[in-house]
């Protein structure tokens, strides 16, 4: 099964599941994109948020797919998240192997910045 096809069927799935489960849903708001660079130009990052606010407070919450990739090039992790919270994570070594996710340094903060 291709990778866009597990990532639609999850993004699919999801959803009910974590509202079945009491998390809030902040679905109102629109989905921005993030993403970086290594000071080389490479790419680093890439991502969807939400943000607005809620309670009177701003907040940005990672929100759908981010990816993250080493300096080479190579995707080092693919993580998704609903409202902020990781719900599906791989990761990857410096040689495409696939490792457990707590060998690397991908920040777990459910608020964005």
């Amino acid at each position: 099964m291709s990778k866009i096809i597990r990532i639609t069927i999850i993004l699919l799935i999801i959803p009910g599941f974590l509202l079945a489960k009491g998390v809030p849903s902040l679905s109102k708001n629109k989905l921005k994109t993030c993403s970086g660079n290594y000071k080389s130009g490479e790419k680093e990052f890439k991502g969807t948020y939400l943000d607005g606010y809620e309670n009177g407070e701003y907040f940005k919450l990672r929100a759908g797919v981010w990816n993250f990739w080493y300096l080479d090039g190579n995707l080092k992790f693919e993580g998704i998240y609903k409202n902020g919270i990781l719900v599906s994570k791989k990761c990857w070594d410096l040689n495409g192997k696939s490792i457990h996710c707590d060998l690397l340094n991908i920040p777990k903060s459910v608020n964005l910045f």
